[in-house]
């Protein structure tokens, strides 16, 4: 008798255990867009390319890559008295472009090119491809 109560209640572990991973896992496969509403997904494989930062689907349909530029100003001055230099030397961030570009499917491209400079935010290129009709 004892040893079917022990066969018995290692089954329901078991059981018990198996269920609890299989819900887990389908947690895992369900996602949510920020108003709660499921929504598909496809796995992004993100890797550096010449020093881009780049995310893309498995079939090379959806690609996402960043893009970055800065430029430094510097200046050093020598003077005839060291205690006294009425120029003084720095260093300093003239300008820093950011920029987001996508393609999505083989057809649509887009980019989104801002600029900082001098405290100000300029949106320098915002455009928006589309090349599935041939010969036009």
């Amino acid at each position: 008798m004892k040893h079917f109560l022990f066969t018995a209640l290692a089954l329901l572990l078991a059981c018990s255990a198996f269920a609890q991973v299989a819900d887990s896992t389908e947690k895992e496969q369900i996602r949510y867009n920020q108003y709660g509403v499921p929504v598909n997904r496809k796995p992004l494989f993100s890797e550096e390319r010449n020093g881009v930062l780049v995310f893309e689907s498995r079939n090379e349909d959806y690609k996402i890559w960043l893009d970055s530029r800065v430029q430094v100003d510097g200046a050093a001055f020598f003077g005839e008295n060291p205690d006294y230099d009425p120029i003084g030397n720095g260093v300093s961030i003239r300008r820093a472009r950011f920029a987001v570009k996508a393609q999505v499917t083989k057809d649509w491209y887009g980019e989104v090119d801002l600029d900082f400079a001098n405290g100000i935010l300029e949106l320098k290129d915002a455009y928006l491809m589309y090349s599935g009709i041939k010969n036009l």
